[in-house]
């Protein structure tokens, strides 16, 4: 199918072309996700395959089938810098993005789904080595923000219990204290932030866990402290994007105007843990 059947579709408001099915039409639409014109791929291709979710024109069963299809994509040319390959990978995350969404409305997936996805996503978190945001042409990469879409979705669901809620908690720890190949432009620090305060509105962590857990942005586990990071600008980026995220998570716990204890400890906490990195220069 060409560009101009799918334009279709949208003029349509969506609707599935008489003649063909959902599921006959969706392995090409995913092939889209790869595609590098912006307009094909970001929207048009994209806010199909949402509406037709949102529309119920997938069974329980295919809904699965394309979390699995989806969660392949990540794979595909992970580890490359600089090419096309992470068009896809990032577009599948927001194909994920919405199906969590969904399955956060009208459940269909199982815990052990739900729980082997989470997994899938945090590695994807770890393994993306293509940072980039916008790119002209093709536009937008964003493989940190559109998986912290994905992960704010696991975050809220009903199969994110304690321990689910501290794997993303940490895979944000790492990710925020060891990238430092670029500096965060593109808002990637606020997309991850507010993985945190939607854990933190769920309630399920004690205050101990997460000041352990703040305890990793001063103290970043695995690499050179702060107070050495003047010495390599791949360091220095890393530094500059933990301030940067440690900000946007203040702002935004602040602006939840979350109870005096233990969420509210834990909003002065951050402060100070701003505060503690940032006087030793």
């Amino acid at each position: 199918m060409d560009k101009s059947f799918w334009q279709t579709i949208q003029l349509n408001d969506y609707a599935v072309p008489i003649g063909h099915s959902v599921m006959k039409l969706t392995p090409e639409l995913l092939a889209l996700f790869g595609d590098t014109d912006p307009e094909l791929r970001d929207e048009i291709a994209l806010p199909i395959f949402g509406r037709w979710i949102q529309r119920d024109h997938y069974s329980p069963g295919e809904l699965r089938i394309l979390v699995g299809e989806l969660t392949r994509s990540l794979m595909v040319g992970l580890g490359e810098i600089g090419g096309d390959s992470v068009f896809l990978r990032s577009c599948a995350v927001q194909g994920l993005a919405e199906l969590v969404n969904y399955d956060n409305r009208n459940a269909f997936l199982e815990a052990d789904e739900s729980h082997l996805l989470q997994a899938e996503a945090i590695n994807y978190l770890k393994s993306e080595l293509d940072l980039r945001g916008y790119v002209t042409g093709k536009g937008w990469a964003n493989a940190v923000g559109n998986t912290a879409e994905l992960l704010t979705a696991l975050a809220k669901s009903r199969h994110a219990g304690a321990k689910e809620q501290i794997d993303l908690l940490e895979a944000i720890a790492e990710k925020v204290t060891h990238t430092g190949m670029l500096v965060f432009l593109y808002d990637e620090d606020e997309w991850l932030a507010m993985i945190v305060t939607t854990i933190l509105q769920r309630g399920l962590l004690d205050l101990g866990i997460l000041l352990d857990w703040l305890d990793r942005f001063a103290h970043p586990v695995g690499r050179a402290p702060w107070e050495q990071s003047f010495l390599s600008e791949y360091d220095r980026r890393a530094f500059v994007n933990t301030k940067t995220f440690l900000r946007s998570l203040y702002f935004q716990l602040a602006r939840l105007d979350l109870p005096a204890s233990p969420l509210g400890d834990f909003t002065t906490k951050v402060r100070q843990t701003l505060q503690d990195i940032s006087r030793r220069y």
